[in-house]
């Protein structure tokens, strides 16, 4: 397969090409690292119109920001001063982050890097200075034009209207922030509206030149439903999605004089850590750029991060979390068996603990419904299930359990209880904080929110990464045992019976929270 070879950026049609553009304009601060320098050659590929799609997916703070956003969209301006480009992100205020930067550039090299073909005393092709300034009238950081041309940028958020703009080439830069807003049903819907309805229709053909819009997606990868995904693969099952190309192909085709068809998607994947036949020549598993992240780097975001996520954000390829997510080889061995490694006792735990309980209240109805309360300690990078009370009761039967449970517990253990949406809930947490034989306790109440899939992130990866432990001097091992077999049927479908999973899960959150971990939801 075709291997990148770095290459010189500078020729007869682009004296001052994006990469060199780059290095120059920031003083040699921006560094050609061979996955950018892949990048750069696609770009010019593209602005030569052997292709007009381009999508770029790699892990985070490797450069492709500041290369497309800021370097690419300031050069071709510069290159093409009569031409617009839109640039949007996932929040209008950091689309216009990057105009204000491309600003600046522009402000400081525009009447110094750029160039324009005049014809000498002879009637010969040649390439003069080309001083370029911004309009006088463009004070904004979101829109600015380029004096004396047609040409300037406009930028916006997902979601924004575009009406009577136009572009003859479109930067979309990490469309959604988080996992959480990515599972979002109405934010893939708000997604594919905004492309297919604002954003993509504002494309224009360069009427001098005859060459299509070009359009660049960069990000990093967060659901297969993600923008990036709707588009190649189709946001219904109706929908095929548009004509893609893998990038091994697409070199080839391109390296040897070719073109793609207009409207193919040219897709290079830069995964954190390299797989088999890798575009860049990487042996698997090294890092993308050991100059920035090296493999111990990306091992230890694994362990914090988890696999779902990992294989997402750093290796772009997201999957379905469906089914099973805490798995049995997590917890027990061959026989059935709880290992060894997830059980601990007091011996093992310091004396002073950092510990809380949190509580999963039922609906309490006539007959009683679930309630659990799982006491936990984190210390060490490890979460502790110590104590666990669960039954089936009523409401008069909870508030007694929770009353003599808080009191048992003590001053030093955090009580927090679940608050779902509906209103029975709030009622009965106000209801519990306001005991007065509970004054001195730190009783603190949780608003949860988003699916409990996505509630249960840290504390998947934790029992993935062998961070969870039951102590085996307050639960006995049937406790055990219920609780690693709900963990282990846990779907996260409404309507399961989970309420020990969920004090799990709320732990683990309360925890991580406290402990400014970063939160990948």
């Amino acid at each position: 397969m075709p291997q990148v070879n770095p290459r010189d950026v500078i020729n007869d049609e682009f004296p001052l090409g994006p990469g060199t553009f780059a290095l120059e304009s920031s003083n040699g601060r921006w560094k050609a690292f061979e996955h950018l320098v892949l990048v750069v050659e696609l770009l010019m590929f593209m602005v030569d119109g052997k292709f007009n799609r381009l999508m770029v997916f790699m892990p985070p703070r490797h450069g492709k920001s500041e290369l497309i956003s800021k370097y690419f969209l300031t050069w071709f301006l510069g290159s093409f001063p009569d031409l617009r480009i839109i640039l949007a992100t996932h929040m209008a205020s950091f689309s216009a982050k990057w105009g204000r930067r491309s600003k600046e550039i522009l402000e400081r090299y525009g009447k110094k890097l750029f160039v324009k073909e005049m014809m000498d005393e002879d009637g010969k092709r040649v390439l003069v200075k080309n001083e370029l300034q911004l309009d006088k009238h463009s004070q904004a950081s979101y829109r600015w034009d380029i004096e004396g041309h047609e040409g300037g940028l406009v930028t916006t958020g997902i979601g924004g209207g575009l009406l009577g703009e136009g572009m003859h080439g479109g930067i979309i830069d990490d469309p959604t922030k988080g996992f959480k807003r990515a599972n979002s049903k109405t934010h893939q819907q708000e997604l594919n509206d905004w492309y297919y309805t604002e954003f993509k229709t504002r494309a224009d053909k360069d009427l001098e030149t005859g060459k299509y819009p070009w359009i660049v997606y960069i990000a990093q990868r967060l659901n297969k439903k993600d923008l990036a995904g709707q588009i190649l693969n189709g946001f219904t099952e109706e929908d095929p999605g548009e004509p893609h190309i893998d990038i091994h192909e697409a070199l080839e085709i391109l390296r040897s004089g070719g073109s793609i068809p207009m409207g193919t998607w040219v897709v290079l994947n830069l995964p954190a850590l390299a797989g088999e036949d890798d575009i860049l020549g990487r042996a698997p598993g090294e890092a993308l750029c050991p100059m920035i992240m090296t493999e111990d780097d990306f091992d230890q975001i694994h362990s914090e991060m988890g696999s779902f996520r990992f294989e997402a954000i750093y290796q772009g390829t997201p999957r379905e979390r469906e089914g099973k997510i805490f798995k049995r080889k997590w917890f027990l061995d061959e026989r059935g068996e709880v290992l060894a490694s997830v059980l601990t006792n007091s011996k093992r735990l310091p004396k002073l603990l950092n510990e809380a309980r949190y509580w999963d209240f039922g609906a309490s109805g006539e007959d009683g419904d679930e309630t659990a309360g799982m006491r936990g300690a984190y210390n060490e990078n490890k979460l502790t299930f110590r104590c666990l009370v669960y039954d089936k009761l009523t409401a008069k039967q909870s508030l007694y359990k929770y009353k003599s449970t808080t009191k048992k517990d003590g001053l030093d253990i955090v009580s927090i209880i679940e608050q779902e949406p509906a209103s029975e809930s709030k009622m009965l947490i106000q209801e519990l904080m306001d005991l007065d034989e509970l004054t001195w306790h730190d009783i603190r109440k949780d608003k949860v929110s988003g699916s409990k899939l996505d509630r249960a992130f840290h504390l998947e990866v934790m029992a993935e990464t062998g961070r969870i432990r039951f102590d085996q001097d307050h639960m006995t091992m049937a406790e055990i045992k219920m609780c690693i077999n709900n963990l282990i049927e846990f779907t996260g479908e409404d309507g399961d019976e989970d309420h020990t999973v969920d004090t799990m899960t709320g732990l683990a959150n309360y925890f991580m929270l406290n402990q400014g971990a970063e939160i990948y939801i």
